[in-house]
């Protein structure tokens, strides 16, 4: 699902609307922008002058269908980031049956299509959310990119492109998500990554959607029972690699818990600190957390539908506490 990372976005002004349009081949760039029009935010600019052609499209079939799996029409995610260290945020969107697709900014909102040169391209998986963050800790953002369906195991197993720098004016990928322990296999809805235990190094939070009728669940509370597959999981870095501390954690990670979306909050109260993390679920409550930095709160306060949310950056940098 949405993953949006605003670095080098706040340099554009007036702020511009991309649309995708699908093309049969890769578009040529018209030379000029459409005109703005006085009082106007936002400008829509036609793929023809992206250059951004992706759409998300579903083939229906017997075999594959919303009857045969129930999440068949969730996914479809997109992120945004400097991938190059040029200040030119680029784009990243995943397609649920052709995975992911990412855009090099050239500047001026012209866009190219460089997932195979950057070594991302998938195929035969399902694919859901995307997420941008530097998990290494090198300067350089990495991607993340969740999957789901129904596949085999393997053909499930979440992918991490670690960020080799530039090569021929394209960042380059390897994907190393078994060697950093977050391969994970389950039904994955999307993923957070955040410093939750303060050590300077960045966590990970994995929300799952099981595929499973609610039909078909027992009505009783399963909250406790942990799910290998549809419930939801926190990953440790320890040192670079993941350990899952979801238990040990308090987080509830049932298969009743279907997972929709999550955010990372930072919440701050006189010279306490919180690390706030909000899971929307469509039936129970699958899990609440809060770490503190002084003394630990009860619980985390809840979000009421009028309450401001502030925005967090972490193109470059790690997530942490402010200071």
């Amino acid at each position: 699902m949405p993953q949006a990372l605003h670095r080098g976005a706040q340099h554009a002004a007036p702020l511009l609307l991309l649309l995708g349009i699908v093309a049969c081949s890769e578009a040529k760039h018209d030379k000029s922008a459409p005109a703005s029009r006085a009082g106007q935010l936002f400008t829509l600019l036609p793929s023809s002058y992206t250059g951004v052609t992706f759409a998300n499209r579903l083939a229906e079939t017997r075999e594959s269908n919303v009857f045969t799996y129930r999440n068949f029409y969730n996914g479809g995610g997109v992120a945004v980031g400097d991938l190059t260290g040029d200040s030119l945020p680029e784009i990243v969107l995943t397609s649920n049956e052709e995975g992911p697709r990412l855009y090099l900014n050239l500047g001026n909102f012209h866009f190219r299509d460089v997932t195979n040169e950057a070594g991302v391209s998938e195929t035969g998986r399902w694919t859901t959310g995307v997420t941008l963050a530097d998990v290494n800790g090198d300067g350089r953002l990495d991607i993340y990119v969740c999957h789901a369906g129904l596949k085999p195991g393997a053909a499930r197993a979440n992918t991490l492109y670690i960020n080799q720098g530039m090569q021929n004016g394209v960042p380059v990928f390897r994907e190393m998500a078994a060697a950093y322990g977050i391969a994970d296999t389950g039904y994955s809805t999307q993923a957070a990554f955040f410093d939750y235990d303060g050590d300077g190094d960045l966590d990970l939070f994995l929300i799952r959607n099981s595929p499973r009728p609610v039909s078909s669940i027992a009505v009783r509370n399963q909250r406790a029972i942990r799910d290998p597959l549809g419930g939801h999981r926190l990953y440790r870095n320890d040192g670079g690699h993941f350990v899952d501390v979801s238990e040990q954690a308090g987080i509830y990670g049932p298969e009743i818990g279907f997972g929709l979306g999550i955010a990372i909050e930072y919440l701050r109260a006189r010279r306490f600190r919180w690390r706030a993390l909000v899971a929307s679920s469509s039936r129970d409550d699958a899990g609440k957390f809060a770490q503190g930095v002084g003394r630990k709160p009860k619980d985390v306060a809840s979000i009421r539908p009028d309450s401001r949310a502030s925005s967090s950056d972490n193109s470059k940098k790690k997530l942490r506490p402010p200071g």
